[in-house]
């Protein structure tokens, strides 16, 4: 699903019949439907994929309830149709990883939350090992937070936000960390004379 009036980034991906990468020029063409099956608007952009994949990113209006995906590269093409998220009052939250690359074990890993509400508080919690190994909030769009051992190798960002009218916004991210064993083990066998 989409959530309307926040960004939506999906994967192109161009492989050949038997699942091998490649490149190719892909014409994409994004429609938006209303309540009344009425088109709303239409965005058409060009992209090339690199190792057979690339992204591209969507802004799908607040009256959009669902949009079609279409994408042809070199005579083929492929069609999506997907609904929107919903919420009684229209308010959603997304949440993005803004830091690049696998931050290692000890390194801060920087988010950004879009919201379609003015910002008031975000709660998030880190979810690693089935347990929530780190939570706190936020009154920013963007934070950060210094990466554990408990979060590597993977790690999921739940954020939400406690609506005046008691509904729950809230999106999550998985993360991946990078283990840092400082430990020196070495192996050996001795023999006994």
């Amino acid at each position: 699903v989409f959530k309307p009036g926040l960004p939506f980034e999906f994967l192109v991906v161009t492989e050949t019949p038997d699942n091998q990468p490649v490149d190719a020029k892909v014409s994409i063409e994004v429609t938006y439907i209303n309540e009344d099956f009425g088109e709303i608007d239409t965005d058409r952009d060009d992209i090339r994929t690199k190792d057979g994949i690339a992204t591209f990113e969507a802004d799908p209006p607040k009256k959009a309830v669902a949009l079609s995906i279409v994408a042809n590269a070199e005579g083929k093409y492929v069609e999506q149709m997907i609904q929107s998220s919903y919420s009684p009052s229209g308010n959603f939250i997304h949440v993005e990883q803004t830091s690049d690359g696998v931050p290692q074990v000890g390194e801060d890993i920087e988010f950004r939350i879009h919201s379609t509400d003015e910002a008031r508080t975000y709660y998030y919690e880190v979810v690693a090992r089935d347990r929530i190994v780190f939570s706190s909030y936020t009154r920013d769009e963007k934070f950060s937070f210094e990466t554990t051992p408990l979060m590597a190798p993977g790690a999921k960002l739940l954020v939400y936000q406690v609506l005046p009218n008691s509904e729950v916004a809230a999106d999550y991210l998985p993360f991946s960390v990078k283990g840092v064993y400082p430990h020196d083990v070495h192996v050996g066998f001795s023999t006994e004379e």
